[in-house]
């Protein structure tokens, strides 16, 4: 009866092959795709690339100011040993220029009294020029 038609129609419906249009579609979908997937490897691979060469680049660069840390570090020593060598130049002068500050003083206490010394015997001198000049006015 009816029911067996409707059936009979339905397996009709499904086992009718896919349009050309349809296959063709996805075929297009598979070749994107395929494209699609090429075309991100080359990205990939090129990024990866510049990537590599940036790294490369920054490791040259650090052995670059490795290298100058390096010679820093060894001019740094030579100036630490020149400026400890100095220093004990300094401390050197500076002892000598104390014991000749002293010396120096012990100087001028000698001259402050043989000043003193002489300003007496001055004293003393006129002294008794006056008392001739009194004795020749006689």
């Amino acid at each position: 009866g009816k029911m067996d038609e409707t059936k009979e129609d339905a397996s009709v419906e499904v086992s009718r092959p896919p349009s050309l249009d349809f296959v063709d579609r996805i075929r297009l979908l598979v070749l994107d795709d395929d494209f699609i997937a090429k075309r991100c490897q080359k990205l990939i691979s090129r990024d990866y690339q510049q990537l590599l060469e940036e790294r490369n680049m920054l490791a040259r660069e650090k052995r670059e100011m490795l290298k100058q840390l390096d010679k820093m570090a060894t001019e740094n020593t030579y100036l630490l040993r020149k400026i400890t060598k100095q220093e004990g130049k300094f401390a050197e002068l500076q002892s000598q220029n104390t014991e000749l500050m002293e010396r120096c003083r012990k100087i001028a206490e000698e001259n402050t009294s043989l000043h003193l010394e002489n300003a007496r015997m001055r004293a003393k001198a006129n002294k008794m020029a006056r008392k001739g000049s009194k004795k020749n006015q006689l």
